[in-house]
Formats: C-alpha cells, sequence, structure tokens
C-alpha cells in the first residue's frame, strides 16, 4: 500500500511538472533564439533580399546563380508550375514580380531546406483607391555550395485556407 502511495506521487509530480514546462500557447516558444538560429536567420533574409534585387533590376545572371537547377514557382490551386528557364525569361521581360514577405514571417528549418513563409502585398494591385491584395507566400531554400538557392515558392490568397 505504501509503495503505491509512493508511485502515485510520483507519477502526479511528474505530470504536473511536465504540464507547468509545456508552452503556454500552442507553437509560441518564448525561448531566446540561439547564436546559430540568428545566424540563419540574417542569411536566409540576405538571399530574399538578394532575390528581390535581382527580380527588380531584371538581372537574368544573378537571378540563375539564386535558383536551383530544379526550382519551381507555383500558384496555389494552378496544376502548373514555372521551371527555372521560365522564371529566367520572365525575369529578362521584367513580368516577373516579387512578392516581399511584410506579415506573419515565419522561418522554419527542417533537415536541410529553410521555408520562409508569410503574407506580401501583391504589387500588381497598387492603387491609391483599392487596397493592396495580401497573397500568402512560402519559399523553400537550401544552402548549395556555400551559398543559399531558392528550391521553390508557392503563391496564394492570403486568408484561413492558406495558412494550414
Amino acid at each position: 500500500m505504501n509503495l503505491s502511495k509512493v508511485i502515485l506521487i510520483l507519477c502526479l509530480a511528474t505530470t504536473v511538472s511536465a504540464f507547468s514546462q509545456a508552452p503556454t500557447s500552442a507553437g509560441v516558444s518564448k525561448k531566446p533564439k540561439t547564436s546559430s538560429e540568428k545566424k540563419l536567420e540574417r542569411e536566409i533574409l540576405k538571399a530574399e533580399m538578394l532575390l528581390g534585387k535581382a527580380i527588380a533590376s531584371r538581372n537574368a545572371t544573378a537571378l540563375e546563380k539564386l535558383l536551383t537547377d530544379y526550382y519551381a514557382d507555383a500558384f496555389e490551386g494552378s496544376e502548373r508550375a514555372i521551371n527555372k528557364r521560365a522564371t529566367l525569361a520572365r525575369c529578362k521581360d521584367g513580368s516577373l514580380h516579387f512578392y516581399r514577405i511584410d506579415e506573419e514571417r515565419t522561418i522554419t528549418l527542417s533537415a536541410d531546406i529553410v521555408t520562409v513563409e508569410g503574407n506580401a502585398a501583391d504589387p500588381e494591385q497598387k492603387t491609391t483607391a483599392e487596397k493592396e491584395a495580401d497573397l500568402h507566400v512560402k519559399r523553400l531554400w537550401t544552402k548549395k555550395k556555400g551559398g543559399w538557392q531558392l528550391v521553390g515558392q508557392t503563391i496564394g490568397p492570403a486568408g484561413e485556407e492558406s495558412e494550414r
């Protein structure tokens, strides 16, 4: 009887301590970022900046270095994707747009892929009378030959459905 009480008390103490250490809100961690996480974030934000500059200046040579050979650009809900060659052609003719992630940006690492995700304003909808249309952008980066290269990008409408 005494042994069962001790085991019960230990189980309760373990359960209570496990619950007290769990984050208070789902998906939100209050731990400070490590120096390696900060370094990764800086590197990815620099790669994002270089991507934006290459597209804005129609520099297909710089863009080619930032894209993997198997790069794919897709619009959510579409059954087609644009490959690297078509993306470079769009860059040269000025029809390629850069969607800068301004809101709700998250950067996550999974294996050797870094995902940058968040909402961006649609550059084609910039008028003073209309509110800028928000898009949900997801970019996948990988480190190759000492630098970051873009694997793929998915663009869709911002909202509850795209934030799954």
